[in-house]
């Protein structure tokens, strides 16, 4: 019997690998949109640039350079200029990010580059790498129970019979995010307002604990508000793209449609028991029964860094690891009664979208809600999509 405590569930944004998105591309002098263009270089030829672009307009844009065309190099979340280095054009290569500003009087179908400014991917990549070390570190995650505006404050629900709230404190400097409504990547992820956070949402934040543990001063937060859903298949429909369940949580069924995004992972019989094992190990609860009672634990902490050395529970970046290389499978060969667990849309839509699926996980539903919590927090990081969703999938 399922956990009533699943609908809590603590959505820790596990796989922290950030891209560097167009907010914090390096600045350039002011101009009209049409006047610039953003984006990662897909070629390099002939005294031309093919850029793909990023915003609304995303198809390839081949731009030329001349030798009058400025190229510098910035490094990776810098935006002053006054920082910029000079770049050589033999170093420009594919997968670098650059914004190129067209010169004035450009034929729109042949358009020249005045500026060029470019972040190079190596060194992008680099900058993934130490993020994504400082989120497991210091990252937290859990569900709000309250915000107080006046304050700036957000509380997360507390976790287990004997955990304390953990108080996210906010400040004039912490750079605050959204999710968009039916996607978990961080790419689509959008700077937001505290006004914006609200009780139910999931979030996770990155900042420095006080002494006590008991609250966390945070650089930066990203909230979103996402259904956490597990049940058993009822029937699919691959011409309608939608699949059928009964909620375990409210024994009705429930129809989402099932996107070309949408994730879908199946473990193997001996990958479940292994996860269900390492989730009862990292919060200290049973792999029995579900209605068995959880041991205390402070499961919105993603991995204290004051645990001792081999002691530390293995965080949902492990978690997220191992779901990554579970098979990926197709909407027909989800069967009926088959047990899943999804991660879906927010509330307010008739039919939910679901962003991920992960059948095979009757050892996580008949263990404890904290265990199907790690599996919920973890496979949030599948709905980017391959590597590409695993450098945007979390937050930065």
């Amino acid at each position: 019997m399922l956990h009533p405590r699943l609908m809590l569930l603590s959505a820790a944004l596990a796989l922290p690998l950030p891209l560097i998105h167009a907010q914090n591309a390096p600045a350039a002098p002011a101009a009209a949109p049409a006047a610039r263009v953003l984006g990662t270089v897909t070629a390099i030829a002939d005294g031309t640039v093919t850029v793909k672009q990023e915003g609304a307009d995303t198809s390839e844009r081949t731009v030329a350079l001349v030798p009058e065309t400025h190229l510098l190099r910035l490094a990776p979340g810098e935006t002053n200029l006054k920082n910029a280095a000079p770049l050589d054009r033999a170093d420009l290569a594919v997968g670098d990010r650059v914004l190129l500003r067209i010169a004035a009087g450009s034929p729109p179908d042949h358009p020249t580059a005045s500026v060029l400014i470019a972040m190079k991917a190596a060194e992008i990549n680099q900058a993934h790498q130490q993020q994504a070390g400082d989120w497991q570190r210091r990252g937290v995650a859990g569900i709000v129970a309250t915000t107080d505006p006046a304050s700036g404050t957000v509380t997360l629900k507390p976790q287990g019979a004997a955990a304390t709230p953990l108080v996210l404190h906010t400040t004039a400097s912490t750079v605050i995010r959204h999710y968009a409504p039916d996607s978990t990547a961080f790419a689509d992820a959008r700077k937001s307002t505290f006004a914006d956070i609200h009780p139910g949402d999931q979030v996770r934040a990155r900042g420095d604990h006080d002494p006590s543990g008991a609250s966390l001063v945070a650089e930066e937060l990203v909230a979103g508000s996402f259904r956490n859903i597990a049940g058993t298949v009822v029937s699919t429909d691959a011409s309608a793209n939608t699949v059928t369940l009964t909620d375990l949580a409210t024994k009705h069924p429930l129809t989402l449609h099932v996107e070309p995004t949408t994730q879908l992972r199946k473990l193997p019989p001996e990958m479940a028991t292994r996860i269900a094992h390492r989730q009862s190990a990292a919060t200290g609860t049973s792999t029995g029964p579900a209605s068995e009672p959880a041991s205390p634990a402070r499961a919105e902490t993603a991995g204290s860094p004051d645990a001792p050395p081999g002691q530390r529970p293995r965080g949902n970046g492990d978690l997220a690891a191992m779901l990554q290389h579970a098979p990926s499978i197709t909407l027909p060969e989800l069967n009926k009664g088959d047990a899943v667990m999804i991660v879906a849309s927010g509330p307010g839509a008739s039919t939910p979208t679901a962003i991920t699926i992960i059948s095979g996980v009757e050892p996580l539903l008949q263990g404890s809600s904290q265990d199907s919590a790690g599996l919920f927090s973890a496979s949030w990081n599948l709905g980017g999509g391959g590597a590409e969703g695993a450098a945007g999938g979390g937050p930065q």
